[in-house]
């Protein structure tokens, strides 16, 4: 699932599989969020940590509720595992 301004940037005509293009981040997020049955949050960069703060916000919120599961590694992304302190501590094991 793709943006279309970055369909070209990201190479996804070459990726595996079926692809999803859709407008913009916005509706990008609400289409993953409505085909999911959870989360898994992988290591990355900010646009990582900003899907799932929405995911979690929704889910604190109570308008949605599905599982976030975070994937460890050993490379330091800035996710919430890396905070001080975050409303998120709790969610992480």
């Amino acid at each position: 699932m793709i943006p279309s301004e970055l369909r070209q940037r990201e190479k996804a005509d070459r990726a595996r599989g079926s692809i999803i293009v859709v407008r913009n981040m916005h509706e990008r997020k609400a289409l993953m969020y409505r085909l999911a049955s959870g989360f898994v949050v992988l290591p990355g960069g900010f646009g990582t940590l900003d899907e799932l703060m929405e995911i979690a916000t929704w889910n604190q919120l109570s308008l949605v509720t599905k599982p976030i599961v975070f994937e460890p590694s050993d490379r330091p992304s800035p996710s919430p595992q890396n905070a001080t302190s975050s409303p998120l501590r709790h969610l992480v094991s």
